[in-house]
C-alpha cells in the first residue's frame, strides 16, 4: 500500500482534520487533492460504521478513471467485504458502510442553461464527497441538491470528541481554481469573509452561530513534491506559462481554461453604481460634457431577451450601467422596460437619440408565437407599433469576439475611473449580475480530440452578444482619438507608483 504524507500542519493535515459542513481543498495539479478526499472518506467509513456515503465526478468515464482509480489505491483490501460490479457501482465495506461511486451528469435531465443535471437525488447520505466540482457540468444547482441530500444519521464510534456525534453531514470538494459559479457563489465569499470579516449574503453560514460553514484549503502543486515524480514538476511548467500556469501550478483562482473571454476580471471591469454615478455627475454635471447614450439588444423568445444601455465617456470608454435580462417576454412588455430605463438615465443628463444597436434577426421577416406579424418584421413592429427605434449591428461572430476582447483589455494611457489604477475600455455596472454569469461561463467549442476550435459553444450568450452589438459601430480602441489634455502622461504613473511603493 502507497504511503500517505500528512504532517501535523501541513495542507493535508488541516483539510483532514477540518469539521466543516462543506470542505473545500483547492490548488494546483498533483497537489494531492483526490487523495486527500479518498483518505477522508475511508476515515470516516470506520468512524461511522453503517453510513451510506457517496463519491462523484462529473462524468463516468472521469468517474472510473479518475476518483474510483484512486480510492482504490487508498482503501485496505481487508476492509472490503464486496467491490463495485457493473451492475452496482457500490462497494460494500465488512463495517457495514456502503460507498456509492456515481456521476453527476446524466443523460436526459437538462437544466435552464443546456447543462445535464444529477438523478442522485432520492437517496439520503451521511457524506458526499466530489472530486473537481469545477467540471463545466456541475452546475450550481448539484451543489445545492447535493447538500441537501446530507440528512444521514449514522452515530459516530470513535473517541474524538471534536467528531459530530452522527453523520457526520459532510460535503468534501476538491477543485483547480475557475471562474465559473463555484469561484463566484461559494469560494468569493469565502476570500472576501476571511481577508475582510465581511459577511456577504452569499457566504455559507450557520443562522444560529452566524459563522461560516465552509472551510477552504489551497496548495500550490509544489506543496506535495514530496509526492511527485521528479519530472511531473517540470512538465507542467515547461508546458503551462501566464494564467494556464497560475491556475495550474499555483493554485490562483484565475479564469478556467477555454473561455471565450480570460482577459474579463470582475474586480477590475465591474464597477458599483456609486462609482459610476460619481463619474457621470463629473462629466455632466462638473465639465458640462455632452454625454450619449450607447445601446444593445439581443432577441429572445424561450431564450432571454437581452437589452444594455450604457455611455461613452470623454475618452471614448463605454460603460453599462443598466439593462434587463429576461425570457418569455412579450414585446409589449420589452418596450415599456427599454422606456423606464431610457427615461431614468436621460434624466441624470445622457443623451438618448439614436436607434438601439440589434440583432440582425429582428429585421427579417418571422412569426412569433402570440402575435401575426406575416408580412413585417419584429424591428418595424418595435419602431411602427411601440416607439423604439433600430438598426442591425454586426452579427460577425469572430469580429464581434475581437472587438469586446480588446475593449477588455487594460490601457496605461487611460485616466483611471477608481482604484486599482489600471483603466480598460469596456466597464458594467457591478448590478448587473447577468453579465458576470455570462462571462464566466462562455466557453469554445472542442472537437472530438479535446482540442478548442474557433466557435463559441452558442450557449449563455446573450447578454454577450447585446455587448458585441452596442459595440458594433464604436471604432477600434487603436482608432479612438482621446482630445488633448485627456491622456495622462507616463511620468505621472511612474510617479504614482514610486509614491505607492515609498509609502
Amino acid at each position: 500500500m502507497p504511503t500517505y504524507n500528512m504532517e501535523e500542519g501541513n495542507l493535508k493535515y488541516r483539510f483532514n482534520q477540518s469539521r466543516a459542513k462543506v470542505q473545500v481543498f483547492g490548488g494546483g495539479f498533483g497537489n494531492g487533492k483526490t487523495a486527500a478526499l479518498c483518505i477522508k472518506a475511508i476515515q470516516v467509513s470506520g468512524d461511522y460504521p453503517g453510513a451510506n456515503m457517496l463519491l462523484c465526478r462529473e462524468t463516468y468515464p472521469r468517474l472510473n478513471d479518475s476518483l474510483r482509480k484512486e480510492f482504490y489505491k487508498w482503501i485496505p483490501k481487508a476492509l472490503v467485504r464486496r467491490w463495485p460490479t457493473k451492475d452496482d457501482n457500490t462497494m460494500y465495506l465488512h463495517c457495514g458502510t456502503t460507498i456509492n461511486f456515481r456521476y453527476l451528469s446524466q443523460k436526459g435531465k437538462t437544466s435552464e442553461d443546456g447543462q445535464t443535471t444529477s438523478n442522485l437525488l432520492s437517496s439520503t447520505f451521511d457524506f458526499i464527497g466530489v472530486d473537481q466540482i469545477e467540471d463545466p457540468g456541475i452546475v450550481e444547482k448539484d451543489f445545492f441538491d447535493l447538500m441537501g441530500r446530507l440528512r444521514g444519521t449514522t452515530p459516530y464510534r470513535g473517541s474524538d470528541s471534536s467528531m459530530p456525534s452522527s453523520g457526520p453531514r459532510w460535503l468534501c470538494l476538491t477543485c483547480n481554481p475557475t471562474s465559473n459559479w463555484f469561484y463566484r457563489r461559494i469560494v468569493k465569499p469565502y476570500h472576501v469573509y476571511k481577508q475582510k470579516g465581511i459577511v456577504t449574503d452569499a457566504l455559507l453560514i450557520n443562522p444560529r452561530t452566524k459563522e461560516p460553514v465552509i472551510e477552504l484549503f489551497e496548495g500550490t502543486t509544489y506543496e506535495n513534491s514530496a509526492n511527485l515524480p521528479s519530472d511531473f514538476i517540470e512538465g507542467l511548467e515547461s508546458t503551462f506559462t501566464g494564467q494556464m500556469r497560475d491556475r495550474f501550478l499555483l493554485g490562483k483562482w484565475a479564469a478556467y481554461e477555454g473561455l471565450v473571454y480570460p482577459n474579463f476580471k470582475e474586480e477590475l471591469h465591474m464597477l458599483p453604481k456609486p462609482t459610476i454615478l460619481q463619474h457621470l455627475d463629473d462629466l455632466i454635471v462638473v465639465r458640462r460634457i455632452r454625454i450619449k447614450a450607447i445601446e444593445g439588444y439581443d432577441f429572445g423568445i424561450s431564450s432571454p431577451s437581452c437589452y444594455l444601455l450604457g455611455f461613452i465617456d470623454d475618452v471614448g470608454r463605454v460603460i453599462i450601467v443598466d439593462g434587463f435580462y429576461e425570457k418569455e417576454m412579450n414585446l409589449e412588455d420589452q418596450a415599456t422596460r427599454i422606456k423606464l430605463i431610457r427615461a431614468k438615465w436621460s434624466d441624470r443628463g445622457i443623451v438618448i437619440d439614436a436607434p438601439i444597436c440589434a440583432d440582425p434577426s429582428l429585421f427579417r421577416k418571422k412569426t412569433m408565437p402570440g402575435y401575426k406579424i406575416l408580412g413585417t418584421t419584429i424591428a418595424q413592429k418595435f419602431d411602427n407599433e411601440l416607439g423604439i427605434r433600430m438598426k442591425p449591428a454586426d452579427n460577425s461572430i469572430a469580429s464581434g469576439i475581437t472587438k469586446v476582447g480588446s475593449y477588455l483589455n487594460q490601457y496605461a494611457h487611460l485616466p483611471p475611473i477608481s482604484p486599482p489604477e489600471r483603466s480598460t475600455l469596456l466597464y458594467f455596472s457591478d448590478q448587473l449580475d447577468f453579465i458576470r454569469e455570462e462571462f464566466g461561463n462562455y466557453f469554445w467549442k472542442r472537437n472530438p480530440l479535446g482540442e478548442f476550435e474557433d466557435e463559441p459553444i452558442d450557449r449563455n450568450n446573450h447578454a454577450l452578444d447585446a455587448i458585441k452589438y452596442l459595440l458594433s459601430f464604436r471604432p477600434k480602441p487603436g482608432e479612438i482619438v482621446i482630445p488633448k489634455g485627456e491622456i495622462v502622461p507616463a511620468y505621472m504613473f511612474w510617479h504614482e507608483e514610486e509614491t505607492r511603493r515609498i509609502a
